[in-house]
């Protein structure tokens, strides 16, 4: 889940319970409308996932070929290039942080059934 904070940069939040990002609205508390108290709230869902060749082991090892940054709900209008940059770093780090070197864990279910 990407959060916008300014022209040139979003908070991206994930969790290790789950992969739904209503699950992660929840578990943050991010609200998601347009009312005066919360226009600086915009929000997208977001997935970084691995595709053909992709390393899921060593993604680095080839520089996160195959990995995609993906927009749930399409890319929104308020999303500039600054923002996937900075929301790709965030993605790479927060997979790092689950691999080991010989495997990668979510510590939790995640169903990637549906990525193509």
């Amino acid at each position: 889940m990407a959060v916008y904070v300014n022209e040139s940069d979003v908070r991206v939040f994930t969790s290790i319970n789950t992969d739904s990002h209503t699950d992660i609205r929840d578990e943050y508390n991010i609200r998601d409308d347009m009312s005066r108290m919360s226009i600086s709230w915009r929000t997208t869902p977001l997935e970084y996932i691995p595709g053909n060749g992709a390393n899921i082991i060593d993604p680095q090892s080839n520089g996160w070929d195959g990995w995609t940054l993906n927009f749930d709900a399409g890319r929104p209008d308020w999303w500039t290039e600054a923002h996937t940059k900075s929301a790709t770093k965030q993605m790479r780090d927060a997979v790092k942080a689950h691999i080991d070197g010989k495997s990668f864990s979510a510590g939790g279910y995640i169903d990637l059934g549906n990525l193509t």
